[in-house]
């Protein structure tokens, strides 16, 4: 029987973010961040009650944790972050894969004893391993053998998780079959020199691939890999049969038993797509693995890469000296300079085939029929299905309509979507015909462009900047590089930045028509569809703090719907705006500058009389925003 854990089991530990005090168990390494340390802990008492569940820690950089210890703390409890926009990273969900509940941040810690059970000499035999990597190597060439030799990922530099990223051999990252090839190979080796009994043999791998899984910390793909070789052993030692789908069955089974959040696991699916593909489908290994895993990749990372075959062509001749020369530099350090050579070699390929315009090619997240059919399609081939042909025929007429589903949109309707990008401002406009305009883009690179492909926007027909500051224009490069773009619309410029000059450059090179607009001017989208610019303005421009105060300000109007975008302008520049238009009345207001003290003078909310206020702000954010002055005088203009 199998019993599943209820989400609200751990709803009643945490029901809320909370302070308190407590008691918990380190196990884990610390991973150094820019301002805290990072641990995991396993709680055992908080706030009186006992309590069974792992949260991430944030402590101190000055406090000095170690796998073991036990500690008395004094923090606050908060749930993950769920996703932030529609169809977005679920952080929340992602911890879960890994059983942990929330987040920890502590703001006072006593160590009271340390745990030096079995767990702890195993995870300080680890510990010594990854410090012996680190004196013998640099920090990015120890981070990445540490993460494919013992598991440990958390010093892999973020540029060289970019570069395997982009050159497509992400999969080298992860402890997979391939390592369990070797190590088996290794230790069969060694075996075979002092034991003659097959059976012990047997039995000597299987407790060996057991500590392996637990060594090196679990993964699904290692699991997998593990198990199956596991249940082959277990099979011969009882003379019997052991069948490829059986055992990928099984070990597929065993991985949903451990954490039901394993099904969301895209890298488990990977490894199991992957492993299916190459003992059935008869074609060469790397067009094999790619008919079996592309649709996953598309679904998931919304890229294509043509450079596949060329990267992964040179890795197959790279990753098996380099894993059996690590395990055995862990252990000896005698073919230093050979590893080191190797991965230089390694890291230069990724690096070359990353950069290569083939490498990463934006899609748009294929329609959800399109990859049910896709596979059923396939495992009726690769499993020689018996099937009508007429039914066969329907399904492949499905899979092309849903295929062009992807091109054409029905039913479309006028939608404004605010996006959250923490600390800075980005909204969608959907129009009646299908157009889409892009207003700001926020700051990080990967949220908009994520945004829209998993909302299935592969085209922009207007980008609209308010201003280069990078809160509001830094998600943006990105779009403009890999996404067509046939406007974008930016205020008249009086002072040059970094950002400018970069946004020029991608405009140019890209050949994107640029539309520059000051007040006065109204930006006609479609028929129901207007965009009026209140700001800024040639006859007079204000120097005091000219980025922000010389934003593009513009109110939308939608048939009886309006709304107005602000920027970053400050009281000075709504002063300003107030001496040119009296009414500025209007249905949402784009509260100006992230709800600033400095902005949202009561006269100018008073102008607009908005019955939505929405501000773009970051969680906690240093800077104080939104001002509480600026709610209250938002408050008030409501009534």
């Amino acid at each position: 029987m199998l019993v599943v854990i209820s989400e609200n089991r751990y709803e009643s530990l945490f029901p809320k973010e909370c302070k308190g005090v407590g008691i918990a168990k380190v196990i884990s390494f610390v991973e150094k961040k820019e301002y805290v340390n990072e641990y995991i802990i396993k709680i055992k008492k908080f706030n009186n009650s006992y309590k069974s569940v792992k949260l991430i820690a944030y402590a101190d950089k000055k406090l000095k944790l170690e796998y073991g210890d036990i500690i008395y703390f004094k923090g606050e409890f908060e749930k993950a972050q769920n996703q932030r926009n529609n169809k977005g990273f679920n952080y929340e969900r992602y911890l879960r894969q890994n059983k942990i509940f929330g987040i920890l941040k502590i703001d006072k810690i006593n160590i009271i004893s340390r745990d030096k059970g079995i767990s702890y000499y195993f995870y300080k035999l680890k510990f010594d391993l990854r410090n012996r990597l680190y004196e013998k190597f640099n920090l990015e060439e120890a981070g990445f053998l540490s993460g494919i030799l013992i598991g440990d990922k958390s010093g892999i530099t973020d540029e060289l998780r970019d570069n395997f990223k982009n050159s497509s051999i992400s999969h080298v990252l992860a402890i997979s079959g391939l390592h369990i090839i070797y190590i088996i190979t290794v230790i069969e080796f060694v075996i075979n020199k002092i034991i003659n009994s097959k059976k012990i043999k047997n039995i000597i791998l299987i407790i060996f691939l057991i500590l392996f899984i637990i060594f090196t910390g679990a993964s699904p793909s290692c699991i997998r890999a593990s198990v199956m070789v596991i249940i082959n052993l277990i099979a011969k030692n009882i003379y019997r049969k052991s069948d490829f789908l059986t055992n990928l069955a099984l070990s597929l089974d065993l991985l949903l038993i451990l954490n039901y959040y394993n099904i969301e696991n895209i890298g488990m699916w990977l490894s199991f797509l992957g492993t299916l593909a190459l003992v059935k489908i008869k074609l060469k290994t790397s067009i094999a693995v790619q008919i079996l895993i592309f649709p996953i990749i598309l679904y998931s990372y919304n890229t294509i890469s043509f450079t596949f075959f060329i990267s992964n062509f040179f890795i197959s001749f790279l990753i098996g000296p380099i894993l059996v020369i690590g395990y055995i530099n862990l252990f000896t350090g005698k073919l230093i300079f050979i590893e080191k050579f190797l991965l230089k070699i390694l890291f230069k390929i990724a690096e070359i085939v990353g950069d290569l315009k083939l490498s990463k090619i934006y899609v748009i997240s294929p329609n959800i029929i399109f990859l049910w059919i896709y596979y059923i399609l396939i495992f009726i081939r690769i499993f020689k299905i018996e099937i009508k042909k007429i039914i066969k025929n329907v399904l492949i007429l499905f899979l092309i309509f849903s295929l062009l589903l992807n091109f054409f949109k029905f039913n479309n309707c006028f939608k404004i979507n605010f996006l959250d990008v923490g600390q800075g401002d980005s909204c969608l406009v959907t129009t009646e015909k299908g157009k889409t305009l892009l207003i700001d883009g926020g700051e990080e690179e990967n949220t908009v462009i994520t945004y829209l492909l998993k909302n299935r926007i592969g085209k922009l027909d207007y980008i609209m900047v308010s201003h280069f500051d990078t809160d509001h224009c830094g998600g943006l490069f990105e779009i403009l590089q890999n996404i067509k773009v046939k406007n974008v619309i930016i205020g008249k410029q009086f002072e040059d930045s970094e950002n400018y000059q970069k946004f020029l450059k991608i405009v140019k090179e890209n050949k994107i028509k640029i539309h520059v607009v000051e007040a006065g001017k109204r930006i006609k989208i479609e028929n129901n569809l207007y965009f009026d610019i209140l700001w800024p303005s040639s006859n007079n421009i204000i120097m005091e703090n000219s980025i922000n105060n010389n934003s593009l300000v513009c109110k939308m109007v939608y048939k009886n719907f309006s709304c107005i975008f602000t920027g970053d302008i400050e009281k000075i520049a709504e002063k300003a705006i107030l001496e040119k238009y009296k009414d500025l009345k209007s249905t949402i207001l784009k509260v100006a500058h992230h709800g600033s003290k400095s902005s949202s003078i009561e006269e100018f909310l008073h102008s607009v009389k908005p019955k939505i206020s929405i501000i773009g702000v970051g969680k906690r954010n240093t800077f104080g925003h939104p001002d509480i002055g600026v709610l209250k005088r938002l408050e008030r203009s409501w009534k």
